[in-house]
């Protein structure tokens, strides 16, 4: 009874697990439901910026001239006229652009990931270089040392048998 215990129990935890070939499969079979989740866990991100341009104008010199009208004693109307007026006028003209900006953060959070693991490579590789070039520093140490223990001795060697040469 005990073993059937422990073996229902081990399949219901194997078959709770979550693959991602399943996980495809689900979003695959209700597509609201995984865009909603998309949607939560991966927001858009947009931003409206808003540019005005301005281009200035020529400025213009106008000289209005106008007459007044004033009613008469035996009604006639007298014209009057007035001193020319000077009006400058000058015609800005303005560029209005909205700019709407928006940003999938699905691809940044993937693009991120990428890059983390890529300086990661790089980052062991770089440990395994200053590893293996501590490596050939010590091995070309020793071997100067055993090429001079070898020069050494054969000074030796000359020097103790000088005399049967």
């Amino acid at each position: 009874m005990r073993k059937l215990q422990t073996l229902v129990l081990l399949a219901v935890f194997l078959l709770g697990c979550n693959s991602v070939r399943k996980a495809q499969n689900t979003f695959d079979r209700k597509p609201v439901e995984a865009a909603r989740y998309c949607l939560q866990k991966f927001p858009p991100r947009a931003d409206t910026f808003t540019e005005v341009q301005t281009i200035p104008g020529e400025t213009e010199v106008r000289y209005v001239t106008d007459t007044v009208a004033v009613p008469g004693k035996d009604g006639e109307i007298i014209r009057i006229p007035c001193p020319p007026a000077r009006h400058t006028v000058r015609v800005d003209t303005y560029y209005k652009t909205r700019t709407v900006w928006a940003e999938d953060t699905r691809k940044i959070v993937i693009l991120t990931h990428q890059r983390d693991s890529v300086l990661k490579v790089c980052a062991d590789l770089s440990q395994r270089n200053t590893g293996l070039a501590k490596a050939r520093n010590r091995n070309g140490y020793i071997a100067g040392a055993g090429w001079l223990l070898f020069l050494i001795t054969c000074i030796i060697i000359y020097l103790a048998n000088k005399h049967r040469l």
